[in-house]
């Protein structure tokens, strides 16, 4: 009976024919997973070269050589040049047999996969990006923590962050494969001071509150149904405050790294140290917590805030930013999806229960 069963369902026409997926997954697997050309071989050259070199040295090399060669060639007592040109991936030769990977495979892709010390570079844009990070000042999922605000405290933020700056340049400097993620030298050096005079405005920001009130529990693209009160019922308590507010040079807040000392507000509800900043909003605004589940109360004017940053932070933004990889791409494409989905889901709650409705008093 079981196998019965077991055969109509296979041969149901309504089975989910998953093939498209399988092919979509397939394509995009062989883009970011890393390509054959970038994988190194015990034998020091690429997996690609050491086969077809292998198998084409073994006539030209003088000795036999062997298919078997994964990036060695040409034998262990045959002398001169076997595997090489473009599709063998390099030269090698001598008595060992364990030649120098190189040339090209005519991809057009990058295939620097050793740092300028000799030492293996990262065969991954994923592992290329963890090379060049920068180590952040503060605790993994924390903000910045206060800094000391005298001149003299200003000053060495800014010296460090330059030290800091001139540590990462000296790293990036040596690091092969940096094509993968779409990056060029002159570029990560490009990127490197337009993050240093940010973060120097950062550090001398001098920022007046304009006015505070909490997040509206609507979103702003929800049309015109603010004042149906069962219907803003529905949205949860308000857990932040939207802050606008007037800045003294170019500083532009960080989320999720940035944190502000806010004095001297007409309620003094959100005067403290160290206040996260948890979202950017348009123009000059910024979203914080408020501390508490219900945000309602929390609303005023006036007030000035100082900035405690951390050069680290917008160094790897800027780098997130720019580079271009397709693991990337796929990432942000996938968060956004996500952060779309999530605005909307309240919306979408809505509209089901009124069908629901719908439908029972229609029977």
């Amino acid at each position: 009976m079981f196998a019965a069963v077991g055969t109509r369902d296979r041969g149901s026409p309504s089975d989910f024919d998953d093939s498209v997926i399988r092919d979509l997954v397939a394509q995009v697997s062989q883009v970011i997973l890393p390509r054959k050309e970038f994988a190194r071989t015990p034998g020091g050259g690429s997996s690609s070269g050491g086969s077809s070199g292998g198998s084409s040295g073994g006539s030209s090399g003088g000795s036999s050589g062997g298919s078997s060669g994964g990036g060695q060639s040409g034998g262990s007592s045959g002398g001169g040049q076997s595997g090489g040109g473009q599709s063998g991936g390099g030269q090698s030769g001598g008595s060992s047999g364990s030649g120098q990977s190189g040339g090209s495979s005519g991809t057009g892709r990058p295939t620097n996969t050793t740092n300028a010390d000799g030492s293996p570079a990262p065969t991954s844009a994923g592992g290329v990006k963890k090379e060049i990070k920068a180590e952040p000042g503060h605790a993994k999922g924390e903000s910045a923590g206060k800094q000391d605000e005298s001149p003299e405290g200003r000053q060495k933020q800014k010296d460090d962050a330059e030290k800091q700056k001139n540590d990462w340049m000296d790293k990036v400097g040596g690091l092969g494969g940096l094509a993968m993620i779409g990056l060029t030298l002159a570029v990560a050096t490009a990127i490197a001071v337009k993050t240093g005079e940010q973060y120097a405005a950062c550090v001398d920001a001098e920022i007046t509150i304009t006015t505070f009130a909490p997040t509206p529990r609507i979103p702003a693209w929800v049309p015109g149904w603010a004042d149906w009160e069962w219907f803003v019922k529905l949205f949860p308590l308000p857990k932040t405050v939207d802050i606008r507010y007037t800045v003294n040079n170019s500083y532009k807040a960080l989320a999720k790294s940035d944190s502000w000392n806010i004095t001297g507000t007409t309620s003094g509800k959100i005067d403290k140290e160290a206040v996260p900043i948890e979202k950017v909003l348009e123009g000059k605004s910024v979203r914080i917590k408020c501390g508490t589940s219900d945000c309602s109360a929390f609303s005023g004017s006036g007030g000035t805030a100082s900035v405690n940053c951390d050069f680290a932070d917008r160094l790897n933004n800027a780098v997130e930013e720019v580079s271009t990889d397709i693991a990337s791409t796929a990432a942000k494409f996938i968060e956004g999806a996500g952060t779309a989905f999530a605005k909307f889901l309240p919306m979408i709650i809505l509209f089901i229960v009124i069908y629901i409705g719908f439908t029972l008093f229609a029977k």
